[in-house]
């Protein structure tokens, strides 16, 4: 317990009454995803490569990737990331 209050003043904690609000930008928790048509290519890759390998074909760190992952970082810092999101989904006409 005295690591969860040494970190207490540093942690922003919200409550949120309605779970709804979450769940409307994440259309995997209410609809079903669609089955990747390269599922039984992965799972046989996943079993015959090694895994460095494996990790370089199907999950490549591009600078796209690397981006991405700099904007979302830096947008859940300055604790803008559920607006931006939304604002980014609006923009590209997803959901």
């Amino acid at each position: 317990m005295s690591i969860l209050n040494a970190i207490k003043d540093s942690v922003k904690l919200e409550e949120y009454k309605n779970l709804d609000y979450f769940i409307a930008d994440e259309i995997a928790m209410v609809k079903s995803v669609p089955m990747n048509p390269k599922r039984a290519d992965f799972f046989k890759d996943y079993q015959t490569m090694e895994f460095a390998a494996f990790i370089n074909k199907w999950f490549p760190t591009t600078f796209k990737v690397r981006l991405n992952s700099f904007l979302r970082k830096t947008a859940f810092r300055l604790g803008i990331y559920n607006e931006s999101k939304r604002f980014v989904k609006k923009i590209l006409g997803k959901n």
